[in-house]
């Protein structure tokens, strides 16, 4: 939720009283220029950026324009980082925004396989996906054959 004043804090205030204890945070508004996603699918990876074109303040909500951008060493470094620090995701996303005055990037969440794919590349991307599938069975299942004999 967005407070820009003391009325809307009211309506946060009432939300947040309903959790009854749970964890809650509030973090300061960064007004993004653009957004961008970070795809790691095994040792392939895809570098988005998303930029809403209805005029929302959310660069991933109404009707935006996506395109593929270079893999900057910092964005494939954060898609490590971050299926490391999931013990070793073979398929994860990491959304991040940018501020619009600052061009800082603020990484926002980790998805796992639920961030679904981009249609232009979903063939290539579901192969992918398939092999590694396919490999860590075969790995398991042979693994287990061996065991047997």
């Amino acid at each position: 939720m967005r407070v820009r004043d003391h009325r809307d804090w009211e309506d946060v205030r009432s939300v947040v009283l309903m959790t009854e204890g749970k964890y809650c945070t509030a973090e300061p508004f960064v007004e993004g220029d653009h957004d961008l996603r970070i795809q790691k699918i095994g040792d392939h990876y895809r570098a988005y950026r998303r930029r809403s074109v209805s005029g929302t303040w959310k660069t991933n909500t109404g009707c935006s324009v996506v395109e593929e951008i270079p893999l900057a060493p910092a964005y494939k470094m954060w898609a490590d980082e971050a299926s490391g620090m999931f013990g070793g995701l073979d398929v994860c996303t990491v959304d991040a925004i940018c501020e619009a005055e600052t061009g800082r990037e603020y990484i926002l969440e980790v998805n796992g396989t639920s961030s679904g794919l981009l249609p232009d590349h979903s063939d290539e991307d579901n192969t992918h996906i398939r092999d590694i599938v396919l490999n860590k069975m075969n790995s398991v299942l042979c693994a287990e054959l061996e065991q047997e004999r």
